[in-house]
């Protein structure tokens, strides 16, 4: 099972990430306007509250900085006033993100009962990121000091994934807690492709493509 979700899922979650906006581009997206609208319609289901935004943003960037920067936090680390520090900032920004989430739930089940057909893919992604946040929170607190053994180990992981022999015994020995946050973690980059959340990304990417060909096209 260690294999299947560790060694296997994670190039599955990348294919999910390059083939299901394609598949979101050939059915749902015919024009900019679509796209735009699709965008306005997920900011409002699931990017509208600011305590959700503000939380995940600083989580997810202290995540990419223990992956890419293993050594500084390590080196950082190594005064206790800065271990809790960073520690301390994680676990507010995580309590925050729950705190906006949980709004957002309360916000969309008035809009759930009159748009039965997008409930289903707004409530799974909303209950993933549920499961990523609170495994993660929980983790934080049971498991402490969170931040310098994960510098030790993810990025040997995402090393060993990226060098596509992805070392699965680096997560299997780990506690329940952590498989727990990772697959679901996981679980939610593979579906957020194939939904209207992608939007959040794609219209902006799309925006910004543009005015550099229209800006290129004046330079010529």
């Amino acid at each position: 099972m260690d294999y299947w979700l560790f060694g296997v899922w994670p190039y599955v979650a990348a294919a999910s990430v390059l083939i299901g906006p394609i598949g979101r581009s050939l059915g749902s997206w015919r024009s900019l306007s679509d796209l735009q609208n699709e965008f306005h319609a997920t900011v409002e289901w699931l990017w509208g509250d600011v305590c959700w935004r503000g939380g995940v943003a600083s989580v997810l960037i202290g995540h990419l900085l223990i992956l890419f920067f293993p050594a500084a936090i390590l080196s950082w680390n190594r005064s206790p006033i800065r271990l809790l520090a960073l520690e301390g900032t994680l676990l507010t920004a995580s309590v925050l993100a729950l705190a906006g989430l949980t709004a957002l739930v309360t916000h969309n089940i008035g809009r759930w009962r009159s748009r039965r057909r997008a409930a289903h893919t707004e409530s799974a992604v909303i209950a993933l990121a549920a499961l990523v946040m609170v495994s993660g929170l929980t983790l934080a607190i049971v498991e402490r000091w969170a931040s310098s053994w994960s510098a030790v180990t993810w990025p040997a992981y995402v090393t060993s994934v990226v060098g596509l022999n992805p070392d699965v015994t680096i997560v299997a020995q780990m506690p329940y807690l952590v498989r727990l946050h990772v697959a679901s973690a996981l679980a939610l980059i593979t579906l957020l492709p194939f939904t209207p959340a992608i939007a959040l990304v794609f219209y902006p990417l799309t925006r910004v493509m543009l005015r550099a060909g229209v800006r290129s096209g004046f330079s010529h």
